[in-house]
């Protein structure tokens, strides 16, 4: 059963802070909206934390919401003009949703089998959304955002990518200053303090080596 909640409980305002990139960054937490993508987060194994939504919305979803409860996410039902000012667009569809980032990192990426994408200050929140479904579509194995580019975790890019997110590990790029080329019989490796590897020394990624477009034989 849904928990009503007041304008003025100090959680609405905690869920209206994650629509800042460094709130996000800082709490590893980000919001999406709709029951589309909420099927999709919760298809997909995303855990949600919480939920809010309009009486309205959430009885029009009565299943979706059951379900969410019997997992054990706390739904919470607010005033339609409560979850206006959490929205991010100009006619709420009366669910938002809380969940944490999905697990991901730069070295872990980089092991896996597959292409792995570098968005390389990519600003438009739509593009970047619509190269993580490509992506996805072409089993990569994750995606890198590089620093001043969108956010990965921004409410644009998660409509644009409509669920790729929730599926393809997508981390931010660390800092440049950690990064350092190293020698190595296999190309040049990136220290990275949270990476073990038997095969490398700890602290250390590997750049992969891609064919140039003019290789092959003539």
């Amino acid at each position: 059963m849904p928990t009503p909640l007041s304008p003025h409980n100090p959680r609405i305002e905690l869920v209206r802070d994650l629509r800042t990139p460094k709130v996000r960054r800082e709490r590893g937490r980000f919001v999406f909206e709709g029951p589309t993508l909420l099927a999709e987060a919760t298809g997909s194994g995303l855990r949600i934390e919480e939920l809010y939504g309009t009486e309205v919305a959430l009885a029009a979803h009565a299943e979706l919401v059951a379900g969410l409860e019997a997992a054990g996410t706390p739904v919470f039902a607010v005033a339609e003009r409560t979850l206006a000012r959490l929205s991010d667009v100009e006619t709420p569809p009366g669910l938002i949703a809380v969940a944490a980032q999905p697990a991901g990192d730069t070295a872990t990426i980089l092991e896996r089998a597959g292409p792995v994408l570098l968005l390389a200050g990519i600003n438009d929140p739509g593009n970047a959304g619509t190269l993580l479904r490509s992506a996805e579509a072409f089993g990569a194995a994750g995606v890198l955002f590089g620093r001043g580019g969108v956010d990965p975790f921004a409410p644009k890019v998660i409509r644009a990518a409509m669920g790729s997110l929730f599926r393809l590990p997508s981390p931010p790029l660390p800092p440049k200053s950690s990064w350092k080329p190293r020698s190595a019989p296999d190309g040049p490796w990136w220290p990275q303090p949270s990476t073990e590897s038997p095969s490398r020394p700890p602290g250390s990624l590997r750049m992969r080596s891609w064919p140039s477009a003019t290789s092959g034989t003539a």
